[in-house]
């Protein structure tokens, strides 16, 4: 698939397992069609469960959206928040929201990154 047949939500979990690619993870997207009932964006490894989500500002709709992500993970999993270059609020904010937010599923971790630092789409 070429970066430019993606949407635009779709662009952000690319460029996020393309930065994961290269710090040296193996990613493997998730196909909702080949695996049913599987809502999570991609697996790092073998067994990490990894879910994308662009939050344009934190807040109530915020918490919304990352108890959908853990959800879509599920226990052990991890849920990628990215922060909009066009967000008000700053990448510490974001973290120190996601850092408070406790969610209702075991062991999910949180990763809280700058889509300004996302490598490029070419």
């Amino acid at each position: 698939m070429k970066p430019a047949s993606l949407s635009y939500l779709s662009r952000v979990p690319f460029s996020e397992s393309k930065q994961l690619r290269a710090e040296g993870r193996d990613v493997h997207f998730v196909d909702p069609k080949l695996t049913p009932g599987v809502t999570h964006d991609f697996r790092v490894g073998e067994s990490l469960r990894v879910d994308v989500k662009r939050i344009g500002g934190i807040g109530r709709n915020a918490a919304g959206d990352l108890a959908k992500g853990v959800e879509q993970v599920g226990p052990g999993g991890q849920v990628i928040v990215v922060r909009p270059a066009s967000a008000k609020a700053s990448l510490e904010q974001y973290e120190n929201f996601v850092k408070n937010f406790r969610p209702r599923q075991p062991g999910v971790t949180f990763r809280v990154i700058d889509e300004a630092a996302l490598p490029p789409l070419d």
